[in-house]
């Protein structure tokens, strides 16, 4: 009789704690989720502050860009700061006078082919084939240009141009 007690006892004892484990896990779990909230809450409000911040210091820029119209990076600068609050048009403006003054600088040419895609890919289709073709002017290798080219060809379902393309890295003997 007194080993079935203990071990009714031991059962309780052991339920208790388990019942007790559970709460306290629950309990840190919800803290955490509402840890992780917070963080997320409170870099959104940054997230928020800067393009505000961003919003406020265009039209300076602007000025700026108009007093020094040379200033290559003040233009990379304003178009990606267009881009930051939705103003694909005037990023893609702004995209176009940084490359013509200075047309080799790949990150740049694919950030413009990026927003005139965004803008609208079968209208911008001539620029769009202009911008590739100096990519491959600074190097015709790059297997990732003729990978974005291609995925290009088929977001425009332009079947001709899929063709030339596969076609071109079929013959170019420096990809592999």
């Amino acid at each position: 009789v007194f080993t079935s007690s203990v071990s009714t006892c031991s059962s309780l004892v052991l339920s208790v704690f388990f019942i007790v484990m559970i709460t306290i896990y629950t309990n840190l779990s919800n803290l955490r989720e509402y840890n992780e909230y917070e963080k997320i809450s409170k870099k959104h409000q940054e997230i928020r502050n800067n393009i505000s911040k961003i919003k406020e210091n265009i039209p300076a820029l602007e000025r700026r860009m108009y007093e020094n119209p040379n200033y290559y990076e003040g233009w990379v600068m304003l178009a990606k700061s267009y881009l930051i609050i939705d103003d694909i048009q005037s990023s893609s403006e702004s995209y176009k006078k940084a490359i013509a003054l200075k047309s080799d600088d790949s990150i740049i040419l694919k950030e413009y082919i990026a927003t005139l895609r965004r803008l609208d890919p079968k209208v911008n289709k001539e620029k769009i084939l202009d911008i590739f073709n100096l990519l491959h002017k600074s190097n015709n290798s790059d297997i990732d240009v003729y990978n974005s080219k291609l995925n290009y060809s088929i977001e425009i379902n332009d079947s001709a141009l899929t063709r030339k393309i596969l076609k071109d890295i079929i013959e170019n003997p420096k990809i592999k």
